[in-house]
């Protein structure tokens, strides 16, 4: 039937994909989804802190990985990137009236990689 869909592929030992589309009268729609081995990717996590002798977590910093995922601190100052596909990564931390701050990370599969920043002002 005409009208928009969500299309979701899964499988055991895979991550789910989803993608929107839509079916115009008569018509006929084609989807690809590519699904990434759980074995294939890891993930990140970490803080973000200030650099002081006390260090102060930063709630809502932003961390850009170069793959173009990004996310932000929660009010501890905590992050993280749940599946992310094997590989080496740049990773900057960056928060209003702080200095960015880059770090080189490397993701195996079915592991978390740790990940901290401690920003200057």
């Amino acid at each position: 039937n005409p009208g928009g869909y969500t299309v979701t592929g899964n499988a055991a030992g895979y991550n789910s994909s989803s993608q929107t589309v839509s079916v115009s009268g008569g018509g006929r729609v084609s989807v690809t989804i590519k699904l990434l081995s759980l074995t294939a990717t890891g993930g990140i996590k970490g803080t973000v802190t200030n650099n002081a002798k006390q260090p102060v977590a930063i709630a809502g910093a932003l961390l850009t990985l170069s793959n173009g995922l990004t996310t932000v601190t929660d009010l501890s100052g905590n992050f993280s990137f749940a599946v992310v596909p094997l590989g080496s990564y740049s990773l900057t931390a960056s928060a209003a009236g702080y200095i960015s701050q880059t770090q080189s990370v490397t993701v195996l599969g079915g592991h978390v990689t740790p990940v901290n920043f401690a920003l200057a002002p």
